[in-house]
């Protein structure tokens, strides 16, 4: 029989709760994998951008110094073997247009700045897990994989 016709039987082995418990009941699983990732939702980050203190002198003498030179050569050095993120847009397709969209990015990264609010597309996200093999415990056993908008990570 090949193995593309075979029934997969991955499934997910003991877990090791806080209390160091076992855990192999599948529905109890499922509710320590869900609290193990509703952390990573519910972590919320208080003030916006311009609230942060400048290495010189305060928040007043802030400057963000963007220039499409710079964006260009970030798109310009993605790996085009990557996936694409949340946004669809592939690094390959952001890499080939880079003289293009290059200024419309500096453009967005500066009025980003100045309001001090990223482009809400910007703070969506995928998180997926990723099973390490060896550990028991979901803390140490999983680890989130958070893909990024490449767009968003050159600010």
């Amino acid at each position: 029989m090949s193995k593309a016709k075979e029934k997969s039987k991955d499934a997910i082995g003991c877990l090791q709760d806080d209390n160091g418990e076992l855990v192999k009941n599948d529905f109890k699983k499922t509710k320590l994998l869900n609290s193990y990732f509703v952390s990573f939702f519910s972590q919320k980050v208080d003030g916006t951008a311009t609230d942060l203190p400048c290495a010189f002198g305060g928040i007043k003498e802030c400057r963000l110094s963007v220039s499409r030179e710079m964006v260009r050569e970030n798109l310009a050095n993605l790996h085009e073997f990557k996936s694409q993120g949340p946004d669809e847009l592939h690094p390959r397709i952001l890499k080939e247009a880079a003289e293009e969209i290059a200024e419309p990015l500096v453009i967005i990264f500066e009025n980003s700045w100045r309001i001090g609010e990223a482009p809400e597309d910007w703070k969506r996200s995928n998180v997926v897990p990723i099973f390490k093999k060896r550990e028991e415990s979901v803390s140490r056993k999983l680890q989130a994989c958070e893909p990024d908008f490449y767009t968003g990570k050159d600010l």
